[in-house]
């Protein structure tokens, strides 16, 4: 695959459990051992895709446990985020399934012109128009950036985006 022209390989690495994993996308199921296996077989970067922390239905146990998998993994990077509710994605269509709570028409509408600047971090935003677990924007960031700084102090990237050649 190196050969080949292959860079780095992605994987969704969302959540160490299982139940916020599958409530949250029902898709498959990542483990550790996939990743070590990858990377040596490769000799590749192994990356995490787009990690939205807190995920809905995530509690103080979960995050835990996605925190010792990340620390476990170690993948080269691992891009943390807020979770977006975003136009046709499931979240936006079905909030209520997905824990979170919006204004529909005042999210769409701020939508239109919101610019999200990812090279700052979250609280130097607009305040986003939606809640998830019953959390505020300044809540749920706050969240976020203190999962990023975990990562950090532990030695793996998190700025990184998905798109990096």
């Amino acid at each position: 695959m190196a050969r080949s022209g292959l860079e780095a390989i992605f994987f969704g690495l969302e959540s160490a459990a299982r139940r916020c994993w599958t409530r949250r996308c029902a898709r498959g199921w990542t483990s550790a051992r996939g990743n070590r296996q990858c990377r040596r077989a490769t000799g590749r970067a192994v990356r995490g895709d787009e990690y939205d922390r807190p995920l809905p239905f995530d509690t103080p146990e979960t995050i835990q446990r996605s925190l010792d998998f990340l620390l476990e993994v170690r993948p080269d990077s691992i891009p943390v985020q807020v979770p977006g509710l975003l136009p046709g994605t499931p979240w936006m269509e079905n909030p209520e399934r997905y824990n979170f709570g919006v204004d529909r028409e005042r999210a769409l509408l701020m939508g239109l012109d919101y610019r999200i600047k990812l090279l700052f971090p979250p609280q130097f935003w607009d305040p986003l128009p939606y809640t998830v677990n019953g959390l505020d924007f300044r809540e749920f960031s706050t969240l976020t950036l203190r999962f990023t700084a975990q990562l950090e102090a532990a030695g793996l990237l998190t700025g990184v985006p998905t798109t990096w050649r």
